[in-house]
């Protein structure tokens, strides 16, 4: 029998060691979180992607997302790496945490209790999102594009403070009286509001009193206060004086800095601004838009000495229409001149014009609609524009010269083109699908870019070329002639399976979810019908049947974070929220 028991212990034992190796390969890699879920609000600074520090050296900074959490209290600040890291600067630590790593001087300190700053992250692409948490409890969230140096607007959406019932607005007669404030000499600062905020510097005694219009300026160093809808006789009681509806802070009398400024008007006091706040300094002019969710949308303006405007970043057309349209494709600068040229199709030739001169044309095929993309290949500055049209892609620099390396020819014509800029750093990829099946991947000056492995379908090509950024993971998503949709990673391999079908020839845009499977795209059916399907499911959802329309995008058409889709009908555009609400525009 001692053999017996032998055998059963040896059984045992061979069990617990299959099933830790079981449990080993099974497992893997341990699974991916988004350290912008779980990160406690004692972090009260977030930033992504954040600045590179100095000595931090990691295995994949193409590909990598840099966040950095600090703590305001006492400076702490711990980054995450979303790729190994092999380089660290001085005294600083690595740990490797939930599919990432943490690295910082003090990583003891990290923290997981997600409260507001995790619940109002909203993560975009395109340039650097930096998230805070006020001492007031509202959180502001400021969004600035990058590779666009000259741009001195930006976006911050501040979230908590909340919207008085009623939905209050700024009279007419305030927001004039604010401008011939600001615009008047040596005032160092002048700020309006429809409802008391933190801008609105009330004496705390004296805050039971305000709860509407209200305007504040700075004059030679004197604060001056004005306010709406105040019972007259307590107003007066308190401190200041009362004039036309109008409470001042101090008093408004001949000896006082009010009578160096222009004095305030009724005018038409029953029409609203087109704002709720807004706010003039030396350094900066911002508008702000209370939300009747609570979140108040400020649109900045820095000063800055040179006076030209930012250009937007040239879009692809996804799917180009059969029918082909002269006219105006996108806008490329013009890093001699400092001007924004325009990119224009006419008749065989793609054509870039300043101010109606020609600065230099690319022939095309005339049958096809050309793509356009401005792109600045050498990372300095000195911008170049991508053209895909037929059977050609052409890189062109400013003197109307192929970059060395372009075009790149296709006997029978390419089924598709896509210029992929994936982590923002201009590092572009090239991707040109030929009607054979393949797809290939040039870099740089026309280089094949290395593990590249895309395999082609049998009796399959792709027309279509998107790409999506889903936290550190990248996807393409690759249509093809029959409908179907492959999912690819940055090498071309399949990385994900979807049954979505999608029609050909047709735009597509996509509402980004927490991970790929909740991801929708959108697209007009054949019968005109905007529809909207997860990727994971192909389940219609959102405005699926809503509305009907043309074309289909997704743009954050209100300026808080959030994109918006935008349907173009035959009467215009309607714009719709993230609820599936029709927004006025």
């Amino acid at each position: 029998m001692k053999w017996q028991r032998a055998l059963t212990m040896g059984g045992t034992v061979l069990a617990v060691i299959g099933s830790t190796f079981w449990v080993y390969f099974e497992r893997g890699e341990p699974q991916f979180v988004d350290p912008t879920d779980v990160v406690s609000d004692a972090f009260d600074c977030w930033e992504q992607p954040a600045t590179w520090p100095k000595g931090l050296e990691v295995a994949d900074s193409l590909s990598c997302t840099l966040t950095s959490f600090t703590r305001s209290v006492d400076s702490l600040q711990i980054f995450h790496s979303t790729s190994v890291p092999k380089t660290l600067p001085p005294g600083w630590k690595s740990q490797e945490w939930r599919g990432g790593w943490i690295l910082g001087v003090y990583i003891a300190a990290w923290e997981i209790d997600p409260g507001s700053m995790a619940t109002h992250w909203q993560p975009r692409s395109g340039g650097r999102m930096v998230q805070t948490l006020r001492a007031d409890g509202t959180v502001e969230s400021t969004f600035e594009h990058q590779g666009k140096e000259s741009r001195a607007e930006r976006l911050v959406t501040q979230i908590g403070g909340g919207v008085p019932n009623g939905n209050p607005s700024l009279p007419q007669s305030w927001a004039v009286w604010y401008r011939q404030i600001a615009e008047s000499g040596n005032i160092e600062l002048a700020a309006v509001g429809a409802y008391p905020i933190g801008e609105t510097y009330i004496p705390d005694s004296l805050r039971w009193l305000v709860h509407s219009s209200w305007l504040n300026c700075l004059v030679d160093g004197i604060r001056l206060r004005a306010f709406a809808g105040v019972d007259s006789l307590a107003a007066v009681q308190q401190c200041g004086s009362w004039e036309r509806g109008v409470w001042y802070i101090p008093a408004n009398d001949a000896e006082s800095a009010w009578s160096h400024l222009p004095e305030y008007g009724l005018g038409e006091e029953q029409n609203s601004a087109p704002f709720h706040f807004a706010q003039k300094s030396q350094m900066q002019t911002k508008t702000g838009q209370a939300l009747v969710d609570g979140r108040l949308v400020w649109t900045i303006q820095d000063r800055v000495d040179d006076d030209t405007g930012p250009v937007p970043a040239i879009e692809s057309v996804i799917a180009a229409p059969t029918t082909v349209k002269p006219g105006l494709l996108g806008y490329a600068r013009n890093h001699r001149s400092d001007e924004r040229m325009e990119l224009v199709r006419a008749k065989n030739r793609v054509v870039a014009k300043e101010n109606g001169r020609e600065v230099w044309s690319v022939e095309i095929d005339a049958d096809v609609f050309p793509q356009v993309w401005e792109i600045d290949l050498y990372r300095n500055g000195k911008y170049q524009v991508a053209i895909g049209a037929g059977k050609r892609f052409h890189v062109i620099d400013i003197l109307g010269r192929e970059v060395k390396g372009f075009p790149k020819r296709w006997t029978t014509g390419f089924s598709a083109f896509a210029v992929f800029d994936y982590d923002k750093t201009r590092q572009f990829r090239f991707l040109m699908a030929e009607p054979n099946g393949q797809v290939f991947n040039f870099r740089k000056e026309g280089e094949r870019t290395p593990g590249w492995k895309f395999e082609a379908q049998r009796g399959r090509y792709i027309i279509s070329l998107s790409h999506l950024r889903l936290g550190p993971l990248d996807y393409i998503f690759a249509g093809q002639d029959d409908g179907s949709v492959r999912i690819l990673s940055r090498t071309g391999e399949d990385r994900f399976l979807t049954p979505v079908r999608v029609p050909v020839g047709q735009r597509l845009a996509f509402r980004l979810g927490k991970d790929l499977p909740s991801s929708t795209v959108l697209y007009v059916d054949g019968e005109g019908w905007v529809q909207e399907r997860t990727i994971g499911s192909d389940e219609p959802v959102g405005l699926s049947g809503m509305t009907r329309g043309v074309a289909v995008q997704v743009r954050d058409r209100t300026g808080d974070g959030v994109p918006e889709v935008v349907v173009t009908t035959a009467a215009g555009e309607e714009v719709w929220d993230s609820a599936n609400q029709r927004i006025a525009n």
